[in-house]
């Protein structure tokens, strides 16, 4: 509730007009250019940013939150993918009413698990990047972009299939 009365959800019931685009625009390319010294977002915001308005997630929030989630938390733990997927499921199911999170999260991280073997990035990919020069390591013998975007992908089915099956 304290979220909603700051307007961190996007309204779906407001239309924005095309100075508000503009602005919105603007303001969504400034933290895109933020985001990264390369402009690239990384895999939890690529996946709450997909599901943002399915979620009522305002975009630039989207990309914000996620911010400090890719690399499994800058430590190769959780998965980024995964944590922008329970994001989502966070703001779509915690009204209290059935399916529950837990129920929803339960459901996505099984599949997850299922299809890459573990919810962990470092296990993953094989780069624990909690050590320094690690992620380096990692993006200089290309496992960050020769499996990373394959498994943001798989991740967003994922959680689509998730959110139908929640239905």
């Amino acid at each position: 509730k304290e979220l909603r009365s700051r307007g961190v959800y996007a309204s779906k019931s407001k239309k924005r007009d095309s100075s508000k685009d503009r602005d919105f625009e603007s303001s969504l390319r400034a933290v895109l250019q933020r985001s990264s010294a390369e402009n690239h977002l990384n895999c939890c915001q690529k996946v709450i940013l997909s599901f943002a308005k399915d979620a009522g997630l305002d975009e630039e929030i989207a990309v914000s939150i996620g911010a400090g989630f890719g690399s499994g938390a800058c430590s190769g733990e959780l998965c980024g993918a995964v944590s922008g997927a329970v994001m989502v499921l966070g703001l779509m199911y915690s009204g209290g009413e059935s399916p529950s999170v837990k129920e929803a999260v339960t459901s996505f991280q099984g599949k997850f698990k299922e299809k890459y073997g573990s919810l962990r990035c470092k296990e993953i990919l094989g780069y624990d990047f909690s050590i320094p020069g690690e992620k380096d390591r990692a993006i200089e013998d290309g496992a960050i972009s020769e499996n990373c975007p394959g498994i943001i992908e798989g991740a967003k089915a994922l959680l689509a299939e998730t959110i139908e099956e929640l239905k």
